[in-house]
């Protein structure tokens, strides 16, 4: 058994020198091949990497000329707005709207009868020359805001108020009764007041206009002097 197993070493003493070939070879092919594998990196990256790169930062800065290009124009869009909406001494939409609510005022302020412009809360926001003549006033300023009630009989006046806001909320015609005083404490007679709503439909803030009618004969011989209307429309 010896004998025969002296014979196939000595057959086959070739095979370690062979496996021991192939084995240097495959690691020098391993090695090879990751340093193709590091070759083909170092190439990507220095030569097609920059090609992309280069091409990502001009489409960047392609992106942001457009956008200057969008906002300068947008700015130039806005400036142009500005200058026909916005108050510009004459041709602006809110120089006209302005000369419109001016024109408005003066025409209102010249009407022959006491009257007024309120908020649904009861604020007087403008009034006629007639109502500061009923109570003694130089301006329609020391009527505004709730200011009008330093005029009426204080008991009544906070319960007109309260059923003219309900009307306010429903916009429904107010009409009721109010004893004024002047500015000098004297009674200038019961008035019946009327007022309606004018504002658009889906107006933030509700106005209404109203106006005086004398209801006593202190106040129609106060309406006689100075030619108001009588009687409210039906």
């Amino acid at each position: 058994m010896i004998e025969f197993l002296k014979k196939i070493t000595e057959q086959y003493n070739w095979l370690p020198e062979f496996a021991a070939i192939i084995g240097v070879l495959l690691l020098v092919f391993s090695k090879v091949r990751k340093g193709f594998g590091m070759v083909f990196k170092w190439a990507y990256l220095w030569l097609v990497f920059p090609f992309k790169g280069w091409t990502a930062i001009n489409t960047i800065l392609e992106e942001v000329k457009g956008l200057k290009e969008t906002t300068v124009k947008t700015s130039e869009d806005i400036t142009a707005l500005k200058e026909i909406v916005g108050y510009n001494g004459g041709g602006g939409l809110m120089d006209i709207v302005g000369y419109i609510a001016g024109y408005q005022s003066s025409q209102f302020w010249l009407t022959s009868q006491p009257g007024f412009i309120m908020d649904e809360q009861g604020n007087v926001l403008d009034a006629t020359h007639a109502y500061c003549s009923l109570l003694g006033l130089a301006s329609k300023a020391e009527l505004k805001g709730v200011a009008w009630k330093a005029y009426i009989d204080r008991d009544p006046a906070y319960n007109i108020l309260d059923e003219y806001k309900e009307a306010a909320k429903r916009e429904e015609a107010f009409r009721g009764h109010i004893d004024f005083f002047n500015a000098s404490g004297q009674d200038v007679g019961n008035w019946i007041i009327l007022a309606r709503p004018i504002s658009a439909e889906k107006a933030k803030t509700k106005r209404y206009i109203g106006y005086f009618y004398p209801a006593s004969e202190k106040s129609k011989a106060i309406a006689l002097k100075n030619n108001w209307a009588m009687n409210p429309p039906l």
